[in-house]
Protein backbone atom coordinates (compact mmCIF):
# COMPACT_ATOMS: atom_id res chain seq x y z
CA UNK A 1 0.00 0.00 0.00
CA UNK A 2 1.11 3.52 -0.73
CA UNK A 3 2.30 5.25 2.43
CA UNK A 4 1.59 8.83 3.32
CA UNK A 5 4.70 10.97 3.11
CA UNK A 6 4.45 13.64 5.75
CA UNK A 7 7.16 16.08 4.79
CA UNK A 8 7.14 19.60 3.32
CA UNK A 9 3.60 20.39 2.29
CA UNK A 10 2.69 17.11 3.91
CA UNK A 11 2.51 19.12 7.13
CA UNK A 12 -1.01 20.12 6.08
CA UNK A 13 -1.92 16.48 5.51
CA UNK A 14 -0.60 15.61 8.95
CA UNK A 15 -2.75 18.26 10.59
CA UNK A 16 -5.80 17.08 8.67
CA UNK A 17 -5.15 13.49 9.65
CA UNK A 18 -4.76 14.49 13.28
CA UNK A 19 -8.30 15.79 13.05
CA UNK A 20 -9.73 13.05 10.86
CA UNK A 21 -10.73 10.65 13.63
CA UNK A 22 -12.70 13.22 15.59
CA UNK A 23 -10.00 14.69 17.78
CA UNK A 24 -10.81 18.35 17.37
CA UNK A 25 -12.29 19.89 20.48
CA UNK A 26 -14.43 22.41 18.63
CA UNK A 27 -18.18 21.97 18.65
CA UNK A 28 -18.34 19.75 21.70
CA UNK A 29 -22.00 20.67 22.24
CA UNK A 30 -24.84 20.67 19.72
CA UNK A 31 -28.55 21.32 20.09
CA UNK A 32 -31.30 18.85 19.17
CA UNK A 33 -34.47 20.96 19.24
CA UNK A 34 -34.81 21.81 22.96
CA UNK A 35 -32.22 19.26 24.04
CA UNK A 36 -28.55 20.12 24.41
CA UNK A 37 -26.31 17.32 23.16
CA UNK A 38 -22.78 17.04 24.46
CA UNK A 39 -19.91 14.78 23.46
CA UNK A 40 -19.76 11.98 26.01
CA UNK A 41 -16.32 11.25 27.49
CA UNK A 42 -14.87 7.86 28.44
CA UNK A 43 -13.38 9.28 31.63
CA UNK A 44 -16.65 10.85 32.83
CA UNK A 45 -18.38 8.38 35.20
CA UNK A 46 -21.92 9.22 34.12
CA UNK A 47 -20.96 8.69 30.46
CA UNK A 48 -19.16 5.36 30.87
CA UNK A 49 -22.17 3.05 30.63
CA UNK A 50 -23.45 4.29 27.29
CA UNK A 51 -19.98 4.55 25.72
CA UNK A 52 -18.90 1.09 26.86
CA UNK A 53 -22.11 -0.82 26.07
CA UNK A 54 -23.33 -2.23 22.74
CA UNK A 55 -25.91 0.01 21.10
CA UNK A 56 -29.51 -0.90 20.29
CA UNK A 57 -31.01 -1.28 16.79
CA UNK A 58 -33.19 1.46 15.37
CA UNK A 59 -36.57 -0.28 15.05
CA UNK A 60 -38.60 2.37 13.23
CA UNK A 61 -37.61 4.17 10.05
CA UNK A 62 -38.34 6.80 9.01
CA UNK A 63 -38.58 8.47 12.42
CA UNK A 64 -38.62 12.19 13.14
CA UNK A 65 -36.47 11.69 16.25
CA UNK A 66 -33.80 9.96 14.19
CA UNK A 67 -34.01 12.65 11.51
CA UNK A 68 -33.49 15.36 14.15
CA UNK A 69 -30.54 13.48 15.63
CA UNK A 70 -28.92 13.04 12.20
CA UNK A 71 -29.38 16.74 11.43
CA UNK A 72 -27.70 17.66 14.71
CA UNK A 73 -24.84 15.19 14.20
CA UNK A 74 -24.29 16.40 10.63
CA UNK A 75 -23.46 19.84 11.97
CA UNK A 76 -20.35 18.27 13.48
CA UNK A 77 -19.25 16.61 10.23
CA UNK A 78 -16.69 19.07 8.90
CA UNK A 79 -13.13 18.92 7.62
CA UNK A 80 -12.19 18.70 11.30
CA UNK A 81 -14.40 15.72 12.16
CA UNK A 82 -14.68 12.69 9.89
CA UNK A 83 -17.12 10.57 11.85
CA UNK A 84 -19.40 10.45 14.86
CA UNK A 85 -21.63 7.81 16.43
CA UNK A 86 -24.96 8.23 18.19
CA UNK A 87 -23.69 6.99 21.56
CA UNK A 88 -21.01 9.69 21.53
CA UNK A 89 -23.86 12.17 21.97
CA UNK A 90 -25.65 10.02 24.53
CA UNK A 91 -28.04 8.11 22.27
CA UNK A 92 -27.73 4.30 22.51
CA UNK A 93 -28.66 3.60 18.90
CA UNK A 94 -26.90 1.80 16.08
CA UNK A 95 -26.21 4.86 13.97
CA UNK A 96 -23.07 6.65 12.79
CA UNK A 97 -22.06 9.20 10.19
CA UNK A 98 -18.86 9.35 8.18
CA UNK A 99 -17.54 12.03 5.87
CA UNK A 100 -13.76 11.76 5.38
CA UNK A 101 -12.32 14.95 3.85
CA UNK A 102 -11.63 14.58 0.11
CA UNK A 103 -8.03 15.81 0.51
CA UNK A 104 -7.14 12.52 2.20
CA UNK A 105 -8.37 10.30 -0.64
CA UNK A 106 -11.94 9.81 0.49
CA UNK A 107 -14.23 7.90 -1.85
CA UNK A 108 -17.43 8.06 0.23
CA UNK A 109 -19.73 11.08 0.42
CA UNK A 110 -21.13 12.14 3.79
CA UNK A 111 -23.37 9.24 4.65
CA UNK A 112 -25.59 7.87 7.39
CA UNK A 113 -25.22 4.24 8.48
CA UNK A 114 -28.10 2.85 10.55
CA UNK A 115 -28.10 -0.71 11.95
CA UNK A 116 -24.77 -1.44 10.22
CA UNK A 117 -23.22 -4.89 9.79
CA UNK A 118 -19.72 -5.51 8.43
CA UNK A 119 -20.30 -8.40 6.04
CA UNK A 120 -16.99 -8.66 4.19
CA UNK A 121 -13.37 -7.92 5.05
CA UNK A 122 -9.97 -8.08 3.40
CA UNK A 123 -7.13 -10.27 4.61
CA UNK A 124 -4.84 -7.22 4.58
CA UNK A 125 -4.80 -4.83 7.51
CA UNK A 126 -3.51 -1.31 8.04
CA UNK A 127 -2.34 0.41 11.21
CA UNK A 128 -3.50 3.94 12.02
CA UNK A 129 -3.01 6.36 14.91
CA UNK A 130 -6.52 6.85 16.29
CA UNK A 131 -7.84 9.77 18.30
CA UNK A 132 -11.40 10.47 19.42
CA UNK A 133 -13.74 13.25 20.51
CA UNK A 134 -14.76 11.02 23.40
CA UNK A 135 -11.13 10.72 24.50
CA UNK A 136 -10.54 14.46 24.72
CA UNK A 137 -6.96 15.30 25.65
CA UNK A 138 -5.88 11.64 25.62
CA UNK A 139 -2.94 10.19 23.65
CA UNK A 140 -3.33 8.79 20.16
CA UNK A 141 -3.31 5.00 20.00
CA UNK A 142 -2.09 2.78 17.18
CA UNK A 143 -4.38 -0.08 16.15
CA UNK A 144 -5.01 -2.19 13.08
CA UNK A 145 -8.19 -2.30 11.02
CA UNK A 146 -9.15 -4.19 7.88
CA UNK A 147 -7.86 -2.48 4.76
CA UNK A 148 -11.15 -3.03 2.95
CA UNK A 149 -14.62 -3.77 4.25
CA UNK A 150 -18.12 -4.32 2.91
CA UNK A 151 -20.82 -2.86 5.12
CA UNK A 152 -24.59 -3.24 4.95
CA UNK A 153 -26.86 -0.71 6.62
CA UNK A 154 -30.04 1.32 6.26
CA UNK A 155 -30.44 4.97 5.38
CA UNK A 156 -32.69 7.41 7.21
CA UNK A 157 -35.71 6.28 5.17
CA UNK A 158 -35.10 2.66 6.10
CA UNK A 159 -33.79 1.64 2.69
CA UNK A 160 -31.06 -1.04 2.85
CA UNK A 161 -27.77 -0.39 1.06
CA UNK A 162 -24.30 -1.91 0.74
CA UNK A 163 -20.97 -0.07 0.54
CA UNK A 164 -17.48 -1.28 -0.24
CA UNK A 165 -15.05 0.96 1.66
CA UNK A 166 -11.28 1.28 1.39
CA UNK A 167 -8.56 3.61 2.66
CA UNK A 168 -9.61 6.27 5.16
CA UNK A 169 -13.28 5.48 4.56
CA UNK A 170 -12.76 1.96 5.88
CA UNK A 171 -10.70 3.17 8.85
CA UNK A 172 -13.27 5.79 9.89
CA UNK A 173 -16.19 3.36 9.47
CA UNK A 174 -14.45 0.77 11.66
CA UNK A 175 -13.59 3.42 14.26
CA UNK A 176 -17.27 4.40 14.49
CA UNK A 177 -18.41 0.77 14.40
CA UNK A 178 -16.17 0.15 17.43
CA UNK A 179 -18.15 2.85 19.24
CA UNK A 180 -21.41 1.06 18.43
CA UNK A 181 -20.01 -2.20 19.81
CA UNK A 182 -18.95 -0.36 22.96
CA UNK A 183 -15.54 0.95 23.95
CA UNK A 184 -12.85 2.64 21.88
CA UNK A 185 -9.35 2.46 20.51
CA UNK A 186 -7.75 3.04 23.93
CA UNK A 187 -8.80 -0.46 25.03
CA UNK A 188 -7.11 -2.15 22.09
CA UNK A 189 -3.97 -0.13 21.33
CA UNK A 190 -0.72 -1.01 23.08
CA UNK A 191 1.30 1.92 21.77
CA UNK A 192 0.39 5.53 22.58
CA UNK A 193 1.82 9.00 21.89
CA UNK A 194 0.73 12.49 22.82
CA UNK A 195 -0.13 14.64 19.81
CA UNK A 196 3.06 16.73 19.66
CA UNK A 197 5.29 13.72 20.27
CA UNK A 198 3.54 11.82 17.50
CA UNK A 199 3.99 14.73 15.11
CA UNK A 200 7.71 14.84 15.95
CA UNK A 201 8.11 11.11 15.26
CA UNK A 202 6.27 11.42 11.97
CA UNK A 203 8.45 14.29 10.75
CA UNK A 204 11.50 12.27 11.74
CA UNK A 205 10.05 9.39 9.70
CA UNK A 206 10.11 7.14 12.74
CA UNK A 207 6.34 6.70 12.59
CA UNK A 208 3.62 6.81 9.93
CA UNK A 209 0.01 7.77 10.42
CA UNK A 210 -1.06 4.86 8.26
CA UNK A 211 0.88 1.80 7.13
CA UNK A 212 0.52 -1.86 6.30
CA UNK A 213 0.68 -4.11 9.35
CA UNK A 214 0.51 -7.81 10.12
CA UNK A 215 -1.68 -9.97 12.33
CA UNK A 216 0.50 -9.28 15.38
CA UNK A 217 -0.67 -5.66 15.59
CA UNK A 218 -3.43 -4.86 18.15
CA UNK A 219 -6.73 -5.04 16.28
CA UNK A 220 -9.54 -2.52 16.82
CA UNK A 221 -12.37 -5.00 16.16
CA UNK A 222 -10.65 -8.06 17.61
CA UNK A 223 -13.79 -9.38 19.31
CA UNK A 224 -16.15 -8.87 16.34
CA UNK A 225 -17.08 -11.54 13.82
CA UNK A 226 -17.88 -10.28 10.29
CA UNK A 227 -21.53 -10.77 9.44
CA UNK A 228 -22.60 -10.40 13.08
CA UNK A 229 -25.33 -7.97 14.06
CA UNK A 230 -24.44 -5.84 17.07
CA UNK A 231 -27.15 -7.44 19.21
CA UNK A 232 -25.71 -10.88 18.30
CA UNK A 233 -22.27 -9.64 19.28
CA UNK A 234 -23.64 -8.39 22.60
CA UNK A 235 -25.27 -11.75 23.36
CA UNK A 236 -22.17 -13.76 22.40
CA UNK A 237 -19.74 -11.60 24.39
CA UNK A 238 -22.06 -11.17 27.37
CA UNK A 239 -22.12 -7.37 27.19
Amino acid sequence: MRRLVLVGTGFLVALILLAVLDTVEKGSAISLKEEQLVIFQFDTPEHEAILNSPTQPVRKLPDKRIDALIDAMQKMITTNVAGISANQVGKPWQLFLIAPPPMVNSSAPPEVFINPVITGVSRDKVCFWHGCLSSKGKPFGKTATWKKITIQAQDARGKPFTRDLTGMDAIVAQHEFRHLLGGGYHEHASEFHEEMELMRLIFQKKEHFIEVCDDKAPFLLEDYRPGEHIEEYAKRTGH
